[in-house]
């Protein structure tokens, strides 16, 4: 038989610490303590492993980030309570080594944050299109008023009846024309933004795919 313990936060000289386990009617203990160690505690050659790893990462996904002071590291304890033991070292939830467990890290960080730079691609993308899109409404609104009312002048000069007739012609004529500038203008205006569009995800991809290299 245990006795479970559910997980509780506390200080463990300082450092923040997640604690959890269970210990049995024998002494035996089975605990995992999840801590956040400051770098400075790793002394001067594992910091050195750590820079190295995130200059790999940063060099592969094509970022400019830096650790976090703290590296997560959980332990787990075994034995018995009058003698506790690390059972295989300091590793982590997935039974790696600390090395691996802190480059699992640099990774995942380096990752977070090309994936960030990739969709804030894609983002920017979207609101120049928007702007795009924006612009030309104006445009087009612009130009077909502007259109036709010339169309409608005609007409409005017109001195007679017969003129009138054909300047009503003409005035149809003259807005069909209007008209088909405008979808001129629209449609270059989608291509464009398409264009927009296809490099950004492009270019976001690429982005997103350097960390998986």
């Amino acid at each position: 038989m245990v006795v479970k313990t559910e997980p509780f936060d506390v200080k463990v000289n300082q450092i923040n610490t997640n604690i959890s386990g269970s210990t049995g009617l024998d002494q035996t203990i089975d605990y995992k303590w999840k801590m956040d160690i400051p770098r400075s505690m790793f002394g001067k050659e594992a910091n050195t492993a750590v820079n190295g790893l995130l200059a790999q990462a940063n060099a592969a996904a094509g970022t400019n980030i830096s650790m976090s002071e703290k590296i997560k590291v959980t332990i787990n304890f075994g034995g018995t309570v009058t003698n506790p033991t690390l059972k295989t070292g300091l590793k982590d939830d997935g039974g790696k080594s600390t090395t691996e467990a802190v480059k699992d890290q640099v990774v995942t960080a380096v990752a977070d944050k090309a994936n960030e730079e990739a969709q804030k691609i894609l983002d920017d993308a979207k609101a120049q299109v928007e702007k795009i899109k924006a612009e030309t409404q104006v445009q087009v609104d612009k130009l077909k008023a502007e259109g036709y009312a010339n169309a409608d002048r005609l007409v409005e000069e017109a001195k007679n009846p017969i003129a009138k007739i054909a300047a009503k012609k003409a005035a149809e004529v003259a807005k069909k024309e209007v008209d088909k500038q405008a979808q001129k203008v629209v449609d270059e205006s989608e291509v464009r933004c398409q264009k927009i569009l296809d490099d950004a995800k492009k270019k976001s991809e690429e982005t997103a795919n350097k960390n998986k290299k």
